[in-house]
């Protein structure tokens, strides 16, 4: 019996991961692509293809149709991630939202850093989809004081 040959290769970071009724293996990756693997080699990734781990998909052909030969978690062969993008209407109430008034006991410096990893920290957010805009000014507060608590320890 000869070798099978791998068509090619994907790299993916799984992000939810369930079964259907007929026992198939369904995922999806971090850019919601969808992946399944019938119920018949289900078994043969178990605990390899798990959330939040990168695996390496190597895809075969059997009988002019492709399908999933193996995967191989993986750890450095990702990309970097792609810092989410901003709208200027979400970096206007952000820069607001950072004009207020800072604690006397925090020089200029020490603020200004804070204030930029507190921004920074509420851009991801906004850009994941976890905060409403009408939020950002909440939750750059809630951000600013909780660093801000930390530097004082």
């Amino acid at each position: 019996m000869p070798d099978t040959e791998i068509t090619k290769s994907v790299n993916v970071v799984v992000d939810k991961v369930d079964t259907n009724t007929y026992g198939d293996l369904l995922f999806t990756d971090k850019e919601g692509n969808k992946y399944k693997i019938s119920q018949k080699r289900a078994h043969f990734f178990e605990g390899i293809i798990v959330p939040d781990v990168a695996v390496k998909l190597n895809y075969a052909v059997y009988m002019k149709k492709e399908y999933i030969y193996n995967a191989i978690q993986i750890k450095d062969q990702l990309p970097p991630p792609v810092a989410p993008k901003v709208t200027p209407a979400q970096q206007k109430i952000v820069d607001e939202a950072v004009a207020e008034v800072k604690p006397s006991n925090i020089d200029e410096r020490e603020m200004r850093i804070i204030r930029e990893v507190a921004a920074k920290c509420v851009s991801w957010l906004v850009a994941a989809g976890k905060v409403e805009l009408g939020d950002i000014a909440r939750w750059f507060r809630s951000f600013e004081k909780y660093i801000i608590e930390g530097t004082k320890k």
